[in-house]
């Protein structure tokens, strides 16, 4: 025997919060307070909405600020819900903004335990070392990198300078400028889209640094 569906859903916003199949219709459950039951063969994800003919998948929530109605059968803007809506979608823009700013730092530094004070020290021995006039022997830092990667330590030392100055005065300030840039233009936008558009702008000018 083929199962038989029913889609329960509440009679005042149609939505559709259960599905119950079963092999006798008898066995169906009676709908509880405030629902009614239909035969359907929907089978996508809850909760749906009964539109009159059929079940349907209820769609995406444009926004904390929209409520379901039923009488609409769509998200309906609440003014009330604004300002809070609103709050939360700065707050949220804000935390993506401050982790696109350090997925664009990673592509420059490497974030992992001891790393930092590795970098520290190796630029702190290169320029020392390289104001001393590179007197032998070289730093141990300079002098381990040099015999890996088979070159002179003077070249290890001129690059560990150079990358050092590259992300203390162009790369490093350009994604901080543009964090605190978008994070001012998220915390200043009055509505929704402009939060969302502030957000768009943020993620593509860090992602491009």
């Amino acid at each position: 025997m083929s199962e038989i569906k029913a889609a329960y859903f509440e009679t005042d916003s149609r939505l559709v919060r259960r599905l119950i199949g079963t092999g006798d219709l008898n066995g169906m459950p009676l709908p509880q307070s405030g629902e009614l039951a239909v035969l359907t063969d929907f089978n996508g994800p809850l909760p749906a909405y009964w539109t009159g003919t059929e079940v349907r998948p209820l769609p995406q929530r444009l926004s904390p600020a929209h409520e379901w109605s039923g009488d609409a059968l769509a998200w309906v803007l609440n003014p009330a819900l604004l300002p809070a809506a609103i709050t939360q979608a700065q707050a949220r823009a804000q935390a993506q903004v401050d982790d696109a700013a350090g997925q664009a730092r990673l592509r420059y530094i490497t974030d992992v335990p001891g790393q930092q004070a590795t970098y520290q020290r190796k630029e702190q021995q290169a320029r020392e070392w390289t104001e001393a006039g590179y007197p032998e022997p070289a730093p141990s830092f300079i002098a381990a990198e040099a015999e890996a990667l088979d070159t002179t330590p003077q070249a290890i030392a001129v690059q560990v300078i150079t990358l050092a100055d590259f992300w203390a005065y162009v790369k490093g300030p350009e994604i901080e400028a543009s964090r605190i840039k978008w994070k001012a233009a998220v915390r200043s936008a009055t509505r929704l889209e402009a939060v969302q558009a502030a957000l768009d702008a943020a993620l593509a000018e860090l992602e491009a640094l």
